[in-house]
């Protein structure tokens, strides 16, 4: 990330501001938008849709000013030489056709997550965006959070290697939802909670144990008629550095996604020395103003006297203030696009993410074995 954070440094020098132009209405638009006139490096200059009626509803709800364009189609938008980059959130199954033809019209891609159906189809899209020289990154504002950048540092110290990380991102969705009302409930989404809840809790592993994960088990205890799945349970074991052992990895993430369960957005990650770290908002701060973390130091080995022994920890709050992690991406996408040499970071971390998922849907439709990660 050093690169990364050079760029953003030079950006804070630069009058050079990236113009985007968003592609499609979804839901998640709308934050965004707000994120992208908030942010310092970015101007919003245009809002597409298929039915311009749409667009039209669309700036008019957030009250854009009339110099944001409105425009009738997504060819149209790839058209416009005054967009530098567009951001797209439409559901997952025209994320590839879309991708590429940004690439190809030179306009640098913001994409929301999932990614793609599957790794194929985000390797097409990372090679296409390499071979135009446009930037390419995903939707996952969390990474972008000072708080998560803090808890990276801790993660990179060698004497705080984490060991388990537990974690689930849940909400109740509501039945018309459940019953594909919703596109991450039908065929255009077709990775359902994983992809949608169990994206973050797959991201959050990778930074934490930063290794290449190994193998992998999944449980489907809920899916649509059409096999989209709402609810599971998957364990993620990362190598143990020896590509001669057969031996499962302690170094284990385990996370439970799901439409069905009250909203959780919890991680837990436990260290060989005994420190834990702890969020219970950690996709989504409650707080633009004020969130934290939680660290606790447990001793290493307790003596264990009694049963009823109890062993006391010292927990540390860890406040982190004022940031709105969608406009940090936004910058951070800024910075991106201006990158001589870009870094592989973002194209890496989605890559893994979808590799894994693709091995988790594999051992979910083998009734939960385990599946080694390609």
């Amino acid at each position: 990330m050093a690169a990364l954070d050079a760029s953003m440094a030079a950006l804070a020098i630069s009058p050079y501001t990236v113009r985007i132009g968003i592609m499609g209405c979804a839901s998640i638009a709308r934050k965004n938008a707000r994120a992208i006139i908030r942010s310092e490096r970015c101007t919003l200059v245009a809002v597409a849709s298929r039915e311009l009626p749409k667009a039209d509803a669309f700036c008019d709800e957030l009250k854009l000013d009339r110099s944001v364009r409105r425009i009738q189609g997504y060819d149209a938008l790839l058209a416009d030489k005054g967009i530098d980059a567009v951001y797209i959130p439409l559901p997952t199954k025209l994320h590839k056709e879309w991708v590429l033809k940004a690439a190809a019209a030179g306009k640098h891609v913001l994409v929301e997550k999932p990614v793609g159906v599957d790794a194929n189809e985000v390797q097409e899209m990372i090679t296409a965006c390499r071979t135009n020289g446009v930037a390419f990154m995903d939707g996952t504002m969390l990474v972008h959070h000072k708080r998560s950048k803090q808890i990276d540092r801790l993660f990179a110290d060698t004497t705080w290697q984490p060991k388990r990380v537990t974690s689930a991102f849940t909400f109740a969705a509501p039945i018309d939802f459940l019953a594909g009302g919703n596109i991450r409930t039908n065929g255009m989404d077709p990775l359902g909670c994983l992809g949608d809840v169990g994206w973050y809790c797959i991201r959050f592993g990778l930074s934490a144990f930063g290794d290449k994960p190994a193998y992998v088990r999944a449980r489907v205890w809920e899916a649509t008629d059409g096999g989209v799945p709402t609810d599971m349970d998957c364990d993620v074991s990362f190598s143990r550095g020896d590509p001669e052992s057969t031996v499962l990895s302690p170094r284990l993430l385990t996370f439970h996604c799901s439409f069905h369960h009250h909203l959780r957005q919890t991680v837990e990650a436990t260290s060989s020395d005994g420190r834990i770290i702890r969020m219970d908002d950690f996709v989504i701060p409650r707080r633009e103003e004020v969130c934290d973390y939680v660290i606790e130091d447990v001793p290493e080995r307790p003596q264990l006297s009694h049963y009823d022994t109890v062993v006391r920890g010292v927990k540390t709050t860890v406040p982190v203030l004022d940031c709105a992690q969608e406009v940090a991406m936004w910058d951070a996408f800024a910075a991106l696009v201006v990158q001589r040499n870009r870094t592989a970071y973002y194209d890496v971390a989605m890559l893994t993410a979808h590799r894994i998922m693709d091995a988790l849907q594999e051992s979910g439709a083998k009734k939960g074995a385990w599946v080694e990660v390609k």
